[in-house]
């Protein structure tokens, strides 16, 4: 398998966590926030990831695709939130592809698998504070979803 599909085999790996988490909870549970309100809610943690992906095409590629920013951040839907990131993830597939030959990875300093790694830390992070906030709220995902965050590659 060329450097290219393995990359691209990686990242949609992780996306399909998100979409997998993001799909499992209720437009409820996108407003749960952290304690004193200090951190993000579930909703701006999406939108959070969003953004990034957005902040990383455009800095990265010469000609970026077209991909919206979220506004009305409080208003926002799973629906939308599935959409945007739905739209900035092919931007990275694409982003992904055309970094596959090239050191390093400009602007990044590294090459494209560390790049591709600490994107992928990133958003496992969010994912990993969502669950957090989830649970803290006193909420449960089903084991079956908590499981299939590690499921990579099947389709559930």
């Amino acid at each position: 398998m060329k450097i290219e599909a393995q990359l691209k085999e990686a990242w949609r790996n992780n996306q399909q966590m998100n979409l997998r988490l993001l799909r499992a909870l209720d437009e409820e549970s996108l407003a749960i926030r952290g304690p004193k309100g200090r951190t993000r809610n579930v909703r701006a943690n999406w939108i959070h990831l969003h953004h990034t992906r957005l902040n990383w095409i455009g800095a990265m590629m010469e000609n970026p695709p077209k991909v919206e920013r979220l506004k009305g951040r409080d208003k926002l839907k799973t629906a939308d939130i599935l959409e945007g990131l739905e739209a900035s993830s092919a931007g990275i597939e694409r982003l992904l592809e055309e970094l596959a030959n090239q050191m390093p990875a400009a602007p990044f300093k590294g090459s494209v698998t560390a790049f591709l790694g600490m994107m992928l830390a990133h958003e496992a992070h969010h994912r990993a504070h969502i669950l957090l906030l989830i649970r803290n709220a006193g909420k449960a995902l089903p084991r079956t979803v908590r499981d299939s965050l590690w499921d990579f590659g099947e389709d559930l």
